[in-house]
């Protein structure tokens, strides 16, 4: 910014220094000490590999010409040995933080036109993640359904993710060390917390409000191999929807969202398996069934657990939970509204 309006200066491109003095020490330059000069108009020196920006730009030049070439891009280089280029920096090329940005500016000032196209060396069938294409799709069918897409913080506080929902920290969070805010203290266990702040800040907006994020959460614990990550903990895909309306609970609407998703995903009730009306097949041999639930976060007889069967190992798994949120819940997070909300751990279906 100095370098950029010094030319309005009286004195054109003429900076005044200020010492800054600070009560404790700091680290400078590699350097102890306790006070500063700014700005620092010196030029800072970085070096580049000559065979590292050939094989990065896909050129074959030698040490002396990348150095004539960086001359170019308004920076001081010479060659420093026949496999090095020293070059110095000066303050308007604030941009320039590692040496890749060199190799960056090489290719700039040799001309992106002049680089001769070869076909890669290395050959594979790219394809989309399935949990991603699998993301985009649904975010499409609750897009399709009237629902708005939000996009939240992965961090949230601890009170946000567990107190004032009614709910305990069970080892499930992964918690921040040294968090710089309460407002990130853990990483988010499920997507409530985000959807309930973004309801927050839009209530004055006419009912009904119809909200939906497909995000990560992150856990504690192990992958369903057993395994565990070398961070140790993991991150599950998760859909939620919260639904507000004006004359209602909304838990009605809610229950018919979920049951829309589950068949889109082409996973049917139990009993319509039981009954013979549906079939599963070995590709997804899933049909799910919906149970009283008991999560505090939910009122009283207003909840219930999506259970997962699996008709192949005959596990049933808990895979969400939808249901009309308790008004402590809605009192805590300062919401003058009855809202229903589901969620959904979408991971299974991959």
């Amino acid at each position: 910014m100095v370098s950029a309006f010094s030319w309005n200066c009286d004195v054109p491109f003429s900076v005044d220094a200020v010492e800054v003095v600070y009560p404790a020490d700091f680290i400078l330059h590699n350097t102890k000490t306790h006070k500063e000069v700014t700005p620092d108009m010196s030029i800072r020196e970085m070096s580049i590999d000559i065979d590292r920006t050939n094989s990065r730009v896909g050129i074959n030049i030698s040490t002396e010409e990348c150095a004539k070439i960086l001359q170019r891009m308004y920076l001081y280089s010479e060659k420093a040995d026949e496999k090095t280029i020293k070059v110095g920096i000066p303050a308007p090329r604030s941009d320039i933080l590692d040496p890749c940005d060199l190799i960056e500016d090489v290719a700039i000032a040799y001309g992106y036109d002049n680089i001769v196209k070869e076909e890669t060396k290395t050959h594979s069938h790219g394809k989309q993640d399935p949990i991603n294409k699998l993301t985009h799709l649904l975010r499409l069918e609750i897009a399709c359904a009237g629902y708005t897409e939000m996009l939240n913080f992965s961090l949230c506080s601890r009170d946000d993710a567990f107190a004032n929902l009614g709910r305990e920290d069970k080892d499930t969070a992964v918690h921040i060390a040294n968090p710089q805010t309460f407002e990130f203290q853990i990483c988010r266990p499920s997507l409530l917390p985000g959807a309930l702040k973004t309801f927050g800040a839009n209530k004055s907006q006419p009912l009904p409000i119809k909200l939906f994020e497909v995000s990560d959460v992150v856990l504690m614990g192990k992958e369903e191999s057993g395994k565990f990550h070398n961070t140790g903990c993991i991150n599950r895909r998760h859909f939620c929807a919260l639904n507000c309306s004006a004359d209602t609970n909304a838990f009605e609407d809610i229950h018919g969202l979920v049951e829309y998703v589950m068949t889109k995903l082409g996973v049917p009730t139990e009993a319509e398996v039981s009954a013979g009306t549906a079939d599963v097949d070995s590709d997804m041999p899933f049909s799910y069934v919906l149970q009283e639930g008991f999560d505090k976060a939910f009122f009283p007889g207003r909840a219930m657990d999506l259970i997962l069967v699996n008709h192949s190992t005959k596990a049933r798994t808990n895979i969400g939970h939808l249901g009309v949120l308790h008004p402590t819940v809605l009192k805590a997070n300062e919401l003058p509204y009855v809202c229903s909300y589901c969620e959904i751990d979408i991971q299974h279906f991959i």
